[in-house]
């Protein structure tokens, strides 16, 4: 087990999940509950896997607060601490408060602790900075997302399937024998709607083959014939 090991796993951050802002420079900014989304998922529930908590705060000669945000993660004993910030007010002019402020103080400290075990460290090493490291990473998360879907439809499929296995497996068997009249039959009770399920590629997930289908197909086994030939 690698000291990396959580970092490899967190470190790349979904172009989609960011904004760009501008604090006298425009920097990439990571959608908060994306950063909580992807610490759940390491560490368990928030309150119970890991959490957070403000222990201690300042308010600043510059109109600014600063809360110190400690970070736990496996047990209370375990964590990190780093200074999160925020102005006092909206306006440069100082009139209109930010109502806000705490929160978001508390929130820059939450992703400055995420950080530090590699949460999005991709944004804070510079790399978006990087068009090509983007565009890439974009065509990366592309990738991933289409194969998740394809897998999910494809279970999902499967499970519409599992009422039908009998039948399925009873097709299955007389083609492999040869002996159609049994997986003709078996198609036959089969309504058309559950024919229309059942009736896709094995590319995207059909439980029949290339070649069963085919022989589905065949005048032979839509007539029940039986040619005694294995496939």
């Amino acid at each position: 087990m690698s000291n990396l090991d959580l970092w490899d796993r967190v470190e790349k951050t979904n172009p989609s999940h960011t904004k760009q802002v501008t604090f006298g420079r425009a920097i990439t900014a990571i959608d908060p509950y994306r950063q909580i989304k992807n610490a759940t998922e390491q560490f368990g529930p928030a309150g119970k896997g890991w959490g957070w908590s403000v222990v201690d705060t300042k308010f600043l000669p510059t109109n600014e607060v600063a809360c110190l945000v400690r970070l736990w993660h496996g047990c209370d004993t375990q964590y990190i601490e780093q200074w999160g910030q925020n102005g006092l007010f909206i306006d440069k002019a100082e009139k209109k408060k930010d109502t806000d402020c705490m929160k978001k103080a508390t929130t820059d400290g939450l992703t400055k602790c995420l950080s530090l075990l590699g949460f999005n460290a991709d944004i804070f090493l510079g790399k978006f900075e990087d068009n090509k490291y983007v565009q890439d990473l974009k065509k990366e998360v592309a990738d991933k997302e289409k194969k998740e879907a394809e897998d999910k439809a494809i279970r999902e499929y499967q499970a519409l399937c599992e009422p039908h296995m009998d039948s399925i497996n009873v097709i299955k068997e007389s083609i492999a024998s040869g002996e159609y009249s049994l997986g003709s039959e078996a198609w036959k009770e089969l309504s058309e709607d559950e024919k229309g399920l059942l009736w896709r590629a094995p590319k995207k997930g059909g439980l029949f083959t290339t070649n069963e289908i085919s022989v589905m197909k065949s005048k032979e086994f839509r007539e029940g014939q039986n040619i005694n030939v294995k496939m």
